[in-house]
């Protein structure tokens, strides 16, 4: 599996009052900073948890679980189903996947 990252600089600030409308302007679908990027053990997969309370798991197609809480700052494979995630709420969380489907 191969991966880009890209990264963009705003070389102006946007007024007061404009940077709001801004960020709901995005036209790429993406939800703010990446926090963390994982590969799974095998490398057929890869997971990433945004600032935007997603994790983003890329396996063959790419699964969204958006989660209520505030945003995961890592992850952690501990085998091809089972992922860990952790932020600021402090508690880590379980996410297997079962049937080709993330819980």
């Amino acid at each position: 599996m191969n991966t880009r990252a890209i990264s963009h600089l705003l070389k102006k600030v946007p007024r007061r009052g404009l940077w709001t409308t801004y960020w709901l302007e995005r036209d790429f679908g993406d939800g703010g900073w990446i926090h963390s990027v994982t590969f799974s053990p095998s490398g057929e997969a890869l997971a990433f948890a945004g600032h935007d309370s997603e994790i983003s798991i890329a396996w063959g197609a790419i699964k969204n679980i958006r989660l209520t809480g505030l945003p995961y700052l890592s992850l952690l494979w501990t085998s091809e189903e089972k992922i860990i995630a952790a932020g600021y709420d402090c508690a880590p969380v379980l996410f297997e996947r079962a049937n080709k489907e993330w819980k």
